[in-house]
């Protein structure tokens, strides 16, 4: 009896464990890449206030897994998970990022340079109106078939897998597990992660004076050049005004349209050095419009 006992333990043991696990690794997942910029406006809506939402619909909470060899200002790569929804958010900022940024404009024929930029499946996505319109839909429809959405085939998206090692929520081991992107197979396991719950990631992260005027100091340099221009010419009207004899008669055009200038320069200045995004357009220029 005894000797039945244990043989019956170890195989619920088994079937908790094993069969679970098996089970788990069946159930349908929904796999995406989320390319961003961590100085856009519209890619930091898309990963603080659209990501949550999606995730807590699907699955819960999702932990965010980086490659924990690189110090944090040279992550590139972020898996975030809950095990039904897959996200790898990829800043293209860095050099890694803007390669396979690249690569996936080439092998989805996409003209667009803008950011954020979601691919899922053979579909791919783009601004925070269409991702938070369109994607919640495609999850959805995916994981009510039953079929599930693997990573898109992307070259260059395995080795950028490989080092992500992904967890479960309630532990901070990593299990072995295989991820699969086009026709390259990335496993992960077997090492600590670095993790987080929720998505936290540099999307705010804020950048010096210095580094935004090195993202354009052309454009930058041209943009104060004016506004000094403009600011001396206008003060140099003043002056002449104030000298004349009849100021009355002098029209106040010449003045008021300086001041439009000023108001013009001030502005544009203020987009290119203080980090006002107009629109997320090409990649690492979120203020040039598309």
């Amino acid at each position: 009896m005894r000797r039945l006992t244990a043989v019956l333990a170890a195989m619920l043991a088994v079937m908790l464990t094993g069969g679970g696990a098996a089970a788990a690794q069946d159930l349908p997942a929904v796999r995406a890449v989320l390319f961003f910029s961590p100085t856009c406006g519209h890619c930091e809506y898309v990963i603080n206030a659209v990501l949550p939402q999606i995730f807590d619909d699907n699955g819960g909470t999702p932990i965010v897994a980086v490659d924990e060899s690189l110090p944090p200002e040279e992550v590139v790569f972020y898996l975030a998970t809950n095990g039904t929804l897959e996200i790898l958010l990829v800043d293209v900022s860095q050099s890694a990022g803007s390669a396979l940024f690249a690569a996936a404009s080439d092998a989805f024929d996409i003209a667009s340079n803008g950011v954020p930029r979601l691919v899922v499946g053979d579909r791919y996505l783009i601004g925070s109106v269409d991702i938070p319109e369109v994607f919640p839909g495609i999850v959805s429809d995916a994981l009510i078939a039953g079929a599930g959405i693997d990573w898109p085939a992307i070259p260059g998206l395995a080795a950028a897998l490989a080092p992500v090692v992904t967890v479960p929520t309630t532990t901070t081991t990593a299990p072995t597990s295989s991820t699969t992107a086009g026709d390259s197979t990335a496993t992960t396991g077997g090492l600590p992660a670095t993790t987080s719950p929720g998505i936290s990631i540099p999307g705010a992260k804020e950048s010096s004076i210095g580094d935004k005027w090195g993202r354009d100091p052309v454009g930058n340099s041209i943009a104060v050049i004016v506004l000094l221009a403009i600011a001396t010419a206008t003060l140099a009207t003043i002056r002449r005004l104030r000298r004349a004899t009849s100021p009355a008669r002098r029209g106040l055009e010449v003045p008021l349209l300086a001041m439009i200038g000023i108001v013009v320069a001030g502005y544009l200045t203020w987009v290119e050095t203080g980090g006002g995004a107009a629109v997320c357009g090409p990649v690492g220029d979120c203020n040039a419009v598309q």
